[in-house]
């Protein structure tokens, strides 16, 4: 993971690991999950992430890690209707 790791783990998704990062600028999601270090991997910011073919995949994994607030962090953050810092964003991960 390039960015700060937000979630590694959690009970529900013993695989799932989430991590945030600014890079130049811009916000970038880190989600990697699976038994064989990790087997899929997306990095994304949030404009990819609406308008991304693996939308559903990544919807559906954020929602089994307990996470599934973040997707209208990052609809919000595409329109721009929210700015939010990475502490922010920290302090909103469950664990």
């Amino acid at each position: 993971m390039r960015g700060t790791v937000l979630l590694s783990n959690p009970p529900q998704f013993k695989t799932f690991e989430l991590a945030h990062r600014i890079e130049d600028g811009m916000h970038r999601f880190e989600v990697a999950y699976g038994s064989s270090f990790n087997e899929l991997y997306y990095d994304f910011s949030p404009s990819e992430f609406v308008r991304s073919v693996n939308r559903p995949e990544l919807e559906l994994q954020l929602g089994r890690a307990g996470q599934g607030w973040l997707v209208q962090v990052l609809e919000d953050l595409a329109s721009g209707a929210s700015k939010m810092t990475h502490q922010e964003i920290a302090a909103m991960v469950k664990p």
